[in-house]
């Protein structure tokens, strides 16, 4: 379905941006929640997940297939 879930356990998310593997920005969420659902686009390829939370920073290699 191309649905993911993004758990900050005792953090907060801030703010998530997905990237395509070429450095295009995709999409923006900006929040603050404990657990967040994206969808991911439909084409298969693979993307970054960059997801900022009130403790740091972290990106993610995500595959579509």
């Amino acid at each position: 379905t191309g649905e993911i879930t993004i758990h900050a356990g005792t953090d907060q998310i801030l703010e998530v941006n997905l990237y395509s593997i070429a450095g295009e920005l995709i999409q923006t969420r900006r929040v603050k929640v404990q657990t967040l659902r994206m969808t991911l686009p439909d084409t298969p390829g693979t993307y970054l997940l960059d997801v900022k939370t009130n403790r740091g920073r972290r990106i993610e290699k995500i595959l579509r297939q």
